[in-house]
């Protein structure tokens, strides 16, 4: 049987990363909507349905959250390019056609 005190730490562990998951959902939301300048703090509490101070707890402004949704997507992209680099200077493309469909593609299953 578990200790009580590790299961209170094992629960209080997974409502963090559900809290962190919903004020990072909240964010995409807002920013995607309003735009990085326009979107306030306010405006991600109140999607994410939490006290602005309890976002201030995961993030130590509007800057900090926002480059946290931002590098796995340049991330994402920056992997993207290698692939398409690489099949360049492999010359597996033979038109430029192809390479841009190849990006396109890879793009889209970025996306979905």
């Amino acid at each position: 049987m578990k200790e009580l005190s590790k299961v209170i730490r094992e629960r209080k562990k997974r409502e963090d990363e559900q809290r962190y998951l919903s004020i990072m959902e909240a964010a995409r939301k807002v920013f995607f909507f309003k735009g990085y300048t326009k979107a306030t703090m306010d405006d991600i509490a109140i999607e994410a349905e939490l006290s602005k101070t309890v976002i201030y707890k995961y993030f130590k402004a509007k800057d900090d959250l926002f480059c946290s949704l931002m590098i796995p997507a340049i991330d994402r992209v920056t992997s993207t390019m290698q692939g398409v680099e690489e099949k360049l200077l492999n010359g597996q493309y033979t038109s430029g056609e192809q390479l841009v469909r190849d990006h396109i593609l890879s793009a889209k299953n970025e996306v979905s």
